[in-house]
């Protein structure tokens, strides 16, 4: 998020972090500690909520840019 406000080259974090919630959504859906789903459906389901994550990142990220957030506050 910090990337994307500041209107840098985000993409460098955001592919591999989108696979790593692809894979984690994934695992829960699917592991005997999860919710023992299928493991297609695990798929087709990690799909759906990957995409939903990805619609509140830019959801919110456009939110922080015109709110003009200071993302580069000194820490005390």
């Amino acid at each position: 998020m910090y990337l994307y406000v500041k209107k840098r080259n985000y993409w460098i974090a955001f592919i591999p972090a989108v696979f790593i919630t692809y894979m984690v959504f994934v695992y829960i859906l699917n592991a005997q500690i999860g919710f023992r789903l299928d493991l297609n459906l695990s798929f087709i389901i990690g799909i759906f909520l990957t995409a939903a994550t990805i619609g509140y990142f830019y959801w919110k990220g456009r939110h922080n840019r015109q709110e003009s957030i200071n993302v580069d506050e000194e820490a005390a």
